[in-house]
């Protein structure tokens, strides 16, 4: 991607962001979105070192952390990127680039999108 000086977040659909491959190759639109919201929403007990559960849970999706998102959303916001380019950064991150873009969004003084998301 190239450096700019004015912060650029980009929006995209889940089936052209999601990097989670029991996600990413499910061919309907609609059942993509339901798939990611389940795996979103769902969560998974972390244990301690003394094998504890402890109360607070991660989502299933290993791609999606509040962390992860805020980490690649600042990311977002430096460096101009199309959505393959974008698609490959998160891929390398392990983090979700459709909450990611979502969540640069507000602190982007210019918003990338495909014509046909203007539509929705």
């Amino acid at each position: 991607g190239v450096v700019s000086t004015q912060s650029t977040g980009i929006l995209g659909s889940r089936s052209n962001l999601c990097v989670n491959p029991s996600v990413k190759n499910i061919r309907s639109n609609a059942l993509i979105n339901e798939r990611c919201l389940e795996l979103r929403q769902a969560r998974v007990a972390q244990p301690t070192e003394d094998d504890e559960v402890k109360p607070k849970s991660r989502s299933k999706c290993e791609f999606y952390s509040a962390r992860k998102v805020k980490d690649f959303a600042t990311h977002i916001l430096t460096e101009i990127q199309d959505i393959e380019s974008l698609v490959v950064s998160a891929e390398e991150a392990h983090a979700c680039p459709y909450y990611a873009t979502r969540n640069a969004v507000p602190g982007a003084e210019v918003v990338l999108l495909p014509y046909n998301m203007l539509l929705h």
